[in-house]
Parts: structure tokens; sequence; C-alpha cells
């Protein structure tokens, strides 16, 4: 059986563009979900402990998924399950599909929401409609494009971030930094799942393929970067605002408007614009990877690109719902940041695929392939 890969028939993606794709989708996250709150809810000191304590689980949880991309020779985890598993291996794409397709509608939520707080009083939906078609344009595009334009716009926003950073060392002020507190050990270790659980953990599985052996090189630099780019965002939000940035709806945004040298002091509005187009390349990853994975499937390149317009509308019925229900979005927001969905994702099925392909390769144990 002949498989049409519509959405990635040509590509020539490099380690590196992964790398800011992922950093891209991580990092708009921490910006506008509840995530940065979150994390600036225990003492402004002992953040800093639970981050590198995160930086240790994000390696450990894809150890088995190492191993298992490595023996199959750097296949996605979608491949490998269907080879491993040939009827078990099609359920698997199907959750691994909706998994990003729910991830996709809270992140086009969650930014609808945003604006809302921020920009405008009330919800207007063609800012949504616009984000997703031209999500959807890119989807078709193939991942080529996605990746290219992400390079474009993390550079851009890399730079804007290193301004901010900059121009508020003159608003730092070091009695804001508490002492550490060793004994609060269970709000340390709740706030390192915060870090270390996140849907570009579970996206890695899927890019593999495009990365082969850079794939650990890949999720690695990965971790490093957006290690030190939260810590500094953390940092810098203690140092300026203190006790106050946990109380503040969107912080980073926020503290931006607190440069006081003129020129600069509108610098969130170029936060909002770069934000938007985040957004479009984040929506647009995750409705790529969620058709990705039922490639196997829909096999024509008229029923992917039917499967993708579909995806794209639910994804507009789901966040215009969810706007008014913020109950909901941030109940879908927890989900697909669960320590439980997450690992059950990237170390359960993993783990079970290894152990499943040592026992095949036992004589005498062959029915376990038709499973």
């Amino acid at each position: 059986m002949k498989s049409m890969q519509s959405f990635d028939k040509q590509f020539n993606i490099s380690a590196i563009q992964i790398i800011f794709i992922l950093l891209i989708c991580r990092y708009q996250s921490f910006m506008i979900s509840i995530d940065l709150r979150k994390a600036l809810e225990i003492n402004n000191s002992n953040v800093f402990i639970s981050m590198i304590i995160s930086l240790f689980i994000s390696f450990l949880i894809l150890i088995p998924a190492f191993i298992l991309i490595k023996k199959f020779k750097y296949k996605n985890i979608i491949d490998i399950s269907i080879k491993t598993f040939p009827k078990l291996g099609n359920i698997i794409s199907i959750i691994f599909s909706i998994y990003f397709l729910l991830v996709a509608m809270a992140h086009i939520a969650n930014t609808d929401f945003f604006m809302i707080s921020y920009i405008y009083l009330d919800s207007s939906p063609f800012l949504i409609i616009g984000i997703i078609l031209v999500a959807l344009y890119a989807v078709y595009l193939g991942p080529e494009s996605i990746f290219r334009s992400g390079t474009i716009i993390f550079v851009l926003f890399f730079i804007l971030n290193a301004i901010v950073f900059i121009f508020l060392i003159p608003v730092k002020n070091t009695h804001y930094l508490g002492p550490f507190v060793l004994s609060d050990i269970n709000s340390i270790l709740d706030k390192a799942s915060l870090f270390s659980f996140s849907a570009e953990v579970v996206a890695i599985l899927i890019l593999t393929e495009y990365s082969k052996q850079k794939t650990f090189f890949s999720y690695s630099i990965f971790q490093v970067i957006i290690f030190i780019m939260e810590f500094l965002v953390l940092l810098m939000l203690t140092l300026s605002m203190g006790r106050y940035s946990n109380t503040n709806m969107f912080p980073l945004y926020t503290v931006s408007s607190m440069i006081e040298i003129p020129i600069l002091a509108r610098l969130e509005s170029f936060y909002i614009v770069l934000d938007t187009m985040l957004s479009v390349i984040k929506t647009s990853i995750y409705l790529f990877l969620s058709c990705k994975c039922l490639n196997n499937l829909i096999l024509t390149k008229k029923s992917q690109t039917i499967l993708a317009g579909f995806f794209g509308l639910i994804c507009l019925i789901a966040s215009l719902v969810m706007i008014y229900n913020i109950k909901i979005l941030s109940n879908l927001l927890a989900f697909i940041n669960s320590p439980i969905v997450i690992l059950a994702l990237v170390f359960i099925t993993p783990l079970i695929l290894l152990i499943a392909n040592k026992i095949k390769a036992r004589p005498g144990l062959k029915k376990l392939a038709k499973i």
C-alpha cells in the first residue's frame, strides 16, 4: 500500500530549524498561558530550584523513546507503533492526532483570550479565523515553509526579548529576591512538573524523522536554551515586579511597558504583533502534526487536505466556545500539560513498544506481531 504524504513529500529541514520551532511553541505558551503565573506563585527564589529539577526530568522521561527511535533508525513514534502492532498502531496514531488537535484548539482559544484581555474588550472571530486560515495554508505548503518562517520569527522575537532585558536592568530591585525555602518541597516539585511537561516534548517524537541522527542533539539544545530563556524571564520579572508579577494576568507584557526610554515606551505593541505571528506558526505546526499522525489512514492528497480543513473548523468552533467559558479552557490547558497524559505518550508508549520489540525478537512469539 502506497502512502501519499501530501503535506511533507518534499522537505529540507535542519536540526536548528526544529529547535527554533520547539522554542517558539514552548515560549509562546509560557508567555500567555497560566504557566508563567503559576511559576511565580511560590517563593520567588524557589522557582529557580524547580527549573533545575525540571531540566533533569525532561531528559529522564524520554530515555525509552530515544532508545526506541535509535533502534528503528530514527522513524517517528507512529511509524514504529504501526510496524510493531499493525492494528493497535492505528489506534495509537489516532490518540496522538487527537492530542495535537487539542493542543492547537487550546492554543487558539488561549490566544483569543489574551487578545481580549490585553487589547480588545469583546471577542472578535475575525482574528482567529485569519490565524487558522494562514495556518492551514502553511500546512498545505508543507513543513519546510513552516520551519523557515518560524526561524525568521524566532530571530525577531529573540532580539525583542534581548532589548527588553537590557533596558530593564536599571529597574531591577534585588530585594525582591526572597530566601530559598527548601522546606517547601511540595511546591518546588509541583512547579518542576510545570516546566518539565509540555506538548513540545510529545512533538519531538514525530519530528524525529526530520532530525534523524540529530534528534537527541535537537532536543538537548532545545531544553538547554528554553531553560536559559525561562530562567532569564523569571529573573527579569522577579527583579522588576516582585510579588506583583504573580498577580498580573500577563506579567511579561506588563513588564515591557516599564521601560522608561521614550522610544521604547510602547514596546508591548511589538510583542503583540510578534505574538500573532507566533500564534500562526504554533497553530500550523500542531495542525500539521495532527494530520501527519493519520497519514497511514488518510492516504490521498485530497482527503488529507479535507482533513486539515476539518481540523481547522473544529479549532475555530472550539475556540469560540471556550472563550466564553474560561473554565473549559483552563481544564483543557491543564489536560494537555498534565504529567499523566504526557508520561503516557512519551514514556509509557515508547517503553511498551521497546519491550514488545524485544519480546517479538524471541522465537515462538510471532503471534504478538498480529495485534
